[in-house]
């Protein structure tokens, strides 16, 4: 999928969208179509879908690897907060997200980069930032990824400021919203994953499942997900493959649902869906920067007054576009 044109047509409908509402984007891959909101006390959803992208079907993702013994992440063998290594066995391109969190090792990590790992690599480095700062003990493998960072301050920590204190700095801050905002019991420890874990999360979070997990369905050419809270917009994350989407998608609604119970619920009303595309198109003006991260993959980031896109780009083809406010 190629980038979202600058000039980009509002069209349709300005209140809650039914299936047949939505508001539009002109690009040069098609027209961009979004549909919402989809809203759930003060998280409100948008779906995007691309009626020209078609599903290639080549990526395992992080998760899928682990669990299945193809795709291993460990320690190095001199251990380093900043890299891991990961090896992938599989016959597969392994895709792996920015702010995907890896469970287990000295100490769990989130990942630097959104990264695509041939098939049959070998272990490989990997950059990566801490998010439990107390423990530095464990085995040498990662067990597990189960979630994606959230918070749009923590990712943007991760991706653009690219700071190991800026990173502590938001989990902390993450943490304590979720425990003033749901009435937790004080923090134990510096891990992202300990409130996570906690009845009152897993029950409001269900809550936000049960309500949102159908706003996909029979939407073949969906592929991205905006969101907004308490009426701001927060991000977007747009793949070039509805494949690809819809395997993360779970993922895209927790972390947006964690973010929604970071913040006190605000009687503010959702945005229209032309607002949200809005959002998409004036993130494509700013200063633009280039960056090779690997064989094969670079990202270009777009950066305003008012976000930061980072596009991750696969064999000269745009993979992943993932916007934040600041």
């Amino acid at each position: 999928m190629t980038r979202i044109a600058v000039g980009f047509l509002l069209a349709l409908a300005l209140g809650c969208s039914s299936q047949a509402d939505y508001a539009q984007l002109s690009a040069p891959s098609g027209n961009l179509k979004i549909f919402g909101p989809f809203v759930h006390e003060h998280l409100a959803l948008y779906v995007v879908e691309d009626p020209s992208a078609k599903t290639a079907g080549e990526f395992v993702t992080l998760a899928e690897g682990l669990a299945a013994g193809d795709v291993k992440v460990s320690e190095k063998k001199n251990a380093q907060v900043s890299e891991l290594l990961i090896e992938n066995a599989s016959g597969k391109p392994c895709f792996v997200q920015a702010g995907d969190v890896v469970k287990g090792g000295q100490q769990d990590r989130t990942i630097a980069r959104d990264f695509v790992i041939p098939p049959h690599t070998p272990p490989s480095p990997i950059a990566s930032f801490c998010v439990e700062q107390s423990r530095w003990h464990g085995k040498g493998q990662f067990e597990s990824s189960t979630q994606n960072a959230y918070g749009k301050d923590l990712k943007l920590a991760v991706q653009q400021q690219k700071d190991q204190g800026a990173v502590w700095q938001q989990v902390a801050g993450n943490k304590k919203r979720l425990v003033d905002n749901n009435g937790l019991a004080a923090s134990k420890s510096t891990s992202l994953n300990e409130e996570l874990d906690n009845s009152k999360i897993q029950d409001r979070l269900k809550a936000f499942k049960e309500s949102l997990a159908k706003i996909v369905e029979g939407r073949s050419q969906a592929v991205g997900l905006i969101a907004a809270v308490n009426g701001r917009f927060t991000s977007a994350d747009v793949y070039a493959d509805p494949g690809l989407f819809r395997k993360l998608f779970p993922r895209l609604l927790e972390s947006a649902s964690l973010e929604a119970l970071s913040w006190k619920g605000e009687a503010k009303p959702a945005p229209a869906d032309a607002q949200a595309a809005s959002f998409l198109g004036e993130a494509e003006k700013g200063k633009t920067t280039n960056e090779k991260i690997r064989e094969g993959l670079e990202a270009n980031t777009i950066d305003n007054d008012k976000s930061v896109q980072f596009e991750y780009r696969w064999k000269n083809e745009s993979l992943h576009r993932q916007t934040l406010s600041k």
